[in-house]
């Protein structure tokens, strides 16, 4: 079985472009730093198909881990590592911390109750924070409902919907699949990029209180940068208010 797994876990590098295929029953001790690991000779965009095509590979292995941690249970096979709880045979046999050993223990218990759960964990319409939050919600009759609503949600934003409650319907949560993550980007992205203010004649580098209010509520307090693909930016946090151009050269604020 260990060698089935590892062909497994080495067949899922063989068309990522300067990945090396890795033993995962090798030692860390054992485990010496490669050029491999070196991605300088990767284009831009090699490195951002490669390190998407990852994330979706790992969230494949980690959903495949919920499966066979909750099969140890099931049997209790633990108990012949000496170890009485899956928590325990996570920390001890599998060398993982407590809180990662809580946190996969519990989203083990889950997904073993609602398989339905793997699907969206493979698939990344569900993370781990996600899963262990809306634990606690699910029911066999509303887990189609509560997994449609909370697809692709961030943790922020699913504890801003209280308890499920405020999260979108199941028909307005398709709408968004083609749209940003939040209302709030949406309604942001709509906005032009450099939509101009009546602002007052100033001079120095002091931005007085008013044009920072009147900037704030232009951009929705968020970040002003929009990419190539239109995408605005979702930071909220840190935000500096900064001069379209040098500020040398006199012209407007941002």
């Amino acid at each position: 079985m260990e060698k089935n797994a590892n062909a497994e876990i080495q067949s899922s590098h063989d068309d990522i472009p300067g990945a090396r295929q890795l033993d995962p029953l090798a030692s860390a001790a054992n485990a010496v730093p490669r050029a491999d690991y070196c991605l300088a000779q990767l284009s831009d965009s090699d490195l951002l198909a490669n390190t998407r095509r990852l994330v979706g590979r790992s969230n494949q292995l980690f959903a495949a881990l919920l499966a066979h941690l909750a099969e140890v249970e099931a049997r209790g096979v633990h108990r012949t590592r000496a170890c009485s709880s899956l928590y325990t045979y996570c920390i001890y046999e599998l060398r993982m911390s407590e809180d990662a050993a809580f946190r996969r223990a519990t989203a083990a218990k889950l997904v073993k109750r609602f398989p339905a759960l793997f699907d969206a964990i493979a698939s990344g319409e569900l993370h781990l924070t996600g899963l262990l939050m809306l634990g606690p919600h699910l029911t066999a009759a509303n887990l189609v409902e509560v997994l449609a609503r909370a697809k692709h949600r961030t943790k922020k934003e699913t504890e801003q919907a209280q308890a499920l409650e405020q999260l979108p319907t199941t028909e307005q949560a398709q709408a968004l699949e083609q749209l940003p993550a939040t209302e709030q980007a949406q309604a942001f992205a709509q906005l032009p990029a450099t939509e101009p203010l009546e602002l007052p004649a100033q001079r120095g580098r002091y931005i007085p209180a008013a044009t920072r209010r009147a900037v704030f509520e232009r951009d929705r307090g968020r970040c002003g940068y929009v990419d190539a693909f239109a995408q605005a930016c979702r930071e909220t946090h840190g935000l500096e208010l900064h001069h379209l151009r040098a500020f040398a050269r006199a012209v407007s604020m941002r």
